[in-house]
């Protein structure tokens, strides 16, 4: 016999099986319901999320029970834009969150924006860099724990193009790209204030806004978005993002 089953664990399978005779749950695109209890873990070794795995309606779908949206191009992730002046403290607040959603076991991307228009992360002399300069397009470079990928643009990238470079992960986190974000009013955005001004340019230009964080903390907050102190509330963050994951579904 394997490891023994919990009560919660067969409260599970059994609600699963309750909510699939009613046709809630394994609905695929052009009405296939296949799948029907073999995506189901082992009993003794599934956690919830992977308890839930492969339920969802036509176009969304749980990928190791996180909540991610699938587009017209394939493309499953729940986008999250961090927005802030310089040296406001994106970066942290983007840590932090990586951090916590990482520990609930989902798959994070990170892209950052870097302004400087002569940059790269490329090292003179070095062999990916002669590669480029020969005209390489694309180098790739492996070891036993990583793998980078150079690749020359020849001038600005889309979103689109950025985040065809995260999938695979249930969510993406952009660090900057302020005038992409500000185009994507579909988008949720955590804004990194400083001041009272930057969070009333932030409710002009940004929309929807999940939530402010950052050094300032405004003195009467907006009763539909929160001011949430990510150095000591990072899980109270966390719960707020992985809200509109599940609410996309």
């Amino acid at each position: 016999m394997g490891q023994g089953v919990s009560a919660f664990e067969c409260w599970q399978v059994v609600r699963i099986i309750a909510r699939r005779r009613k046709g809630i749950i394994g609905q695929r695109e052009g009405g296939d319901i296949s799948e029907p209890l073999q995506s189901l873990p082992a009993m003794g070794k599934g956690s919830l999320k992977e308890t839930e795995h492969g339920q969802g309606n036509a176009g969304k779908s749980f990928q190791g029970g996180n909540a991610v949206k699938r587009d017209a191009e394939g493309f499953r992730a729940t986008v999250i834009g961090v927005v802030g002046g310089k040296k406001s403290g994106k970066t942290t607040a983007i840590e932090i969150l990586t951090r916590e959603l990482t520990t609930r076991g989902y798959k994070v991307a990170v892209a950052k924006h870097i302004p400087e228009p002569n940059f790269t992360i490329d090292t003179e002399g070095k062999d990916t860099w002669r590669y480029v300069q020969a005209g390489a397009k694309t180098v790739v470079a492996a070891s036993a724990g990583e793998i980078a990928t150079l690749e020359k643009t020849g001038g600005g990238v889309s979103l689109k193009e950025i985040l065809q470079r995260c999938a695979g992960n249930d969510f993406v986190l952009l660090e900057g790209f302020r005038k992409l974000v500000a185009q994507d009013n579909t988008m949720h955005k955590i804004v990194v204030a400083e001041s009272a001004k930057d969070i009333e340019e932030a409710v002009e230009i940004f929309r929807p806004i999940l939530a402010f964080t950052g050094p300032y903390r405004p003195r009467k907050e907006n009763p539909k978005i929160p001011y949430i102190d990510i150095l000591r509330q990072g899980e109270e963050m966390a719960d707020i993002v992985e809200k509109v994951a599940r609410e996309k579904l």
